[in-house]
C-alpha cells in the first residue's frame, strides 16, 4: 500500500484518500471560517512574497511565433512517410495531450490552431474520431465535458486505470496534509499566506510534500511587483480521486457553504 506522508512531519495516524475525508476537511474549514467572521476574527497572512523590481517588457522585435511557424510548415508538408497533417489529426492531437490543467478543451480553443477552420467542423470532428475508435474497437472515447471536450477511457476499462495507479483509498495521507489538500482542491489557484490563514498554523512543509507526492503543482506568478507562488491540483489528483475534472468535487450542496 502507498502511503503519502512527510518523514519530517510529526507522527500521527493517516486516513484514507478519499472524497468523503476530502469533502468533510473543507466543510470543517468553511465552518471554522464563518465562525471567525463572526466573532470578527481577521488574522493576516504570514509574510512570504517578496518585492522585485519590474521585469523588461518582452522583445518587440522577435518575429512571428515561432509554434505557429512550425505548425503552418507540419500542414504544407506533403510527405508520403508521415501521418497526414490535417484538422481531424490536429484535434486528436491535441484533445491526446490534454490541457496542462486539466480542463476540458473548447473546440474554439482548437480551431484557433488552424486557419479557415470553425469550432462547429472541429465538433463533427470529434463525432467522426468517435466512429471511428468504435470500429477499431479502441478503449478510447472523445466525451464532452461542460463547455469543452476530453479524451478519455471508456468505462469497461476503467478497472485498468485504477490496477495501474492505483484506487483513491490505497493512497493515504495525513489529516493534516488531507485538511490542507481540500483547502487547495476548492479554492485554486490559492497560495500558502492564503492556506496558512485559514487553517491557523504553518503549511509550508505540507504543501511541499503534496507537491512532491504530484497532487499538487505551483506555480510562481507576479501580482503587481511581488511574486507569489500558486498552487493547483494536478491530473494525478483527480486520477486518484476518480473524478473526470474539478467539476465532479462535491458541490455547495454537499458542502452546506455559508
Amino acid at each position: 500500500m502507498q502511503e503519502l506522508y512527510s518523514d519530517d512531519c510529526p507522527e500521527e495516524e493517516l486516513q484514507e484518500l478519499t472524497l468523503d475525508a476530502l469533502r468533510l476537511a473543507f466543510a470543517e474549514d468553511e465552518d471554522d471560517a464563518a465562525l471567525n467572521a463572526k466573532n470578527g476574527e481577521n488574522e493576516p497572512a504570514g509574510q512570504q512574497a517578496e518585492t522585485l523590481p519590474p521585469e523588461e517588457d518582452a522583445n518587440e522585435e522577435d518575429g512571428p511565433d515561432d509554434d505557429e511557424e512550425q505548425l503552418d510548415k507540419l500542414l504544407e508538408a506533403d510527405s508520403a512517410d508521415k501521418i497526414a497533417m490535417n484538422p481531424q489529426t490536429i484535434l486528436e492531437a491535441v484533445l491526446f495531450v490534454g490541457d496542462q490543467d486539466s480542463r476540458p478543451i473548447a473546440m474554439q480553443r482548437v480551431a484557433d490552431l488552424m486557419r479557415n477552420v470553425t469550432p462547429e467542423e472541429m465538433i463533427e470532428a470529434t463525432a467522426e474520431l468517435n466512429r471511428q475508435y468504435k470500429h477499431w474497437g479502441t478503449p478510447y472515447r472523445i466525451v464532452p465535458d461542460g463547455d469543452g471536450f476530453r479524451m478519455t477511457l471508456c468505462e469497461d476499462f476503467e478497472p485498468i486505470r485504477q490496477k495501474f495507479y492505483g484506487k483513491a483509498k490505497e493512497t493515504q495521507l495525513s489529516q493534516q496534509a488531507i485538511d490542507i489538500l481540500a483547502v487547495v482542491a476548492y479554492r485554486q489557484p490559492v497560495s500558502a499566506d492564503e492556506v496558512q490563514q485559514i487553517r491557523k498554523s504553518p503549511v509550508s512543509g505540507i504543501l511541499g510534500q503534496l507537491v512532491r507526492r504530484e497532487l499538487l503543482s505551483v506555480e510562481s506568478v507576479l501580482r503587481g511587483r511581488r511574486r507569489i507562488s500558486l498552487y493547483r491540483t494536478t491530473p494525478r489528483f483527480l486520477t486518484l480521486f476518480g473524478l473526470r475534472s474539478l467539476d465532479d468535487l462535491p458541490t455547495a450542496n454537499d458542502l452546506d457553504f455559508q
